[in-house]
Formats: structure tokens, sequence, C-alpha cells
């Protein structure tokens, strides 16, 4: 299988359905394209399995979105400090 189908299927089978299952868009993903392009990769040299790989994939996007939650609320906390020392 070529890299760019492994890409594509990482990107239709699994990352689009981890998207909305958390109710979010393309735009709102916690995974980079440099990342699926770096699974993709293992998976085509055969360094990774493809069930490996899905495994992992879901592990990074669940870990992303927690850090991006936990920033966003910070960032949020922050804004309301400043606006109530205003």
């Amino acid at each position: 299988m070529t890299l760019g189908k492994i890409a594509a299927n990482l990107i239709i089978n699994d990352l689009l359905g981890l998207l909305k299952k958390n109710k979010l868009t393309i735009e709102q993903s916690p995974i980079k394209p440099e990342t699926i392009r770096m699974f993709a990769e293992l998976q085509h040299k055969g360094l990774l399995t493809n069930k490996s790989v899905r495994k992992l994939l879901t592990k990074f996007f669940y870990e992303n979105l927690e850090n991006e939650q936990e920033k966003n609320s910070n960032d949020e906390e922050s804004g309301e400090s400043k606006s109530q020392e205003s």
C-alpha cells in the first residue's frame, strides 16, 4: 500500500471517526497533519502494524485533546483574572 493511501485511510477511517465522536471539526483536530504523516510512514516502513498505528493515533488524539482543553481553560482563567484586576 502506498504512503498516501495509508495516510488517507488513517484520516478517513480513524481520525474522522474520533472527531465525530467528540463533536469536533477537522479544523479543531488535536492531531496535526505531521502526526498523521509520521504514523503513515512508520506503518509504510513496516515498523508498526495498522492495529498499533490505530491505537497510537487514538491515544495521541485524546492526550492532545486533553492538553488543549487544559490550555484553553487556563487561558480563560487568566483572562478572567486580568479582567477582575482592571
